[in-house]
């Protein structure tokens, strides 16, 4: 195998290698917009989430000032002479 030879294997291996880089970058950034969506999705999602949350937190802050009030309400009517 002369030198001309040997160049032309070489070349021939470097475009297979070019197409093949090529074929890796478009996977990846295939791969970076699904990973994107993932993460707007779960962002969303974590924002639902979060607003139940305080809205269930809110219930209940509310129900035991309720029960507090019943309570007090309770007490005081238990200590007034029948």
């Amino acid at each position: 195998m002369n030198n001309e030879e040997f160049q032309k294997i070489v070349i021939a291996e470097l475009k297979g290698l070019k197409e093949d880089v090529s074929e890796l970058k478009e996977t990846v950034i295939r791969i970076e917009n699904k990973l994107d969506d993932l993460e707007v999705h779960n962002a969303a999602k974590h924002l639902k989430i979060e607003e139940k949350l305080n809205a269930l937190i809110e219930d209940s802050v509310s129900m035991q000032e309720i029960l507090g009030e019943h309570e007090i309400s309770i007490r005081s009517l238990r200590r007034r002479p029948v």
